[in-house]
């Protein structure tokens, strides 16, 4: 799926940078996606259904 595939490039990602660096990984890891408008807080701007959350 969608979202194992994000983890996965992720990790690979994260994989390759020195263990000497330091790797701050911020967001909003509660975010949805979709079409779905909630008022006052997101429009309807997304591209296609809600995803799982």
């Amino acid at each position: 799926s969608t979202i194992e595939d994000f983890y996965m490039e992720l990790q690979q990602t994260l994989d390759d940078v020195p263990k000497k660096d330091a790797i701050l990984i911020i967001g909003d890891w509660n975010a949805k996606v979709g079409e779905t408008a909630v008022p006052g807080v997101a429009g309807k701007f997304g591209l296609g259904k809600r995803n799982e959350a």
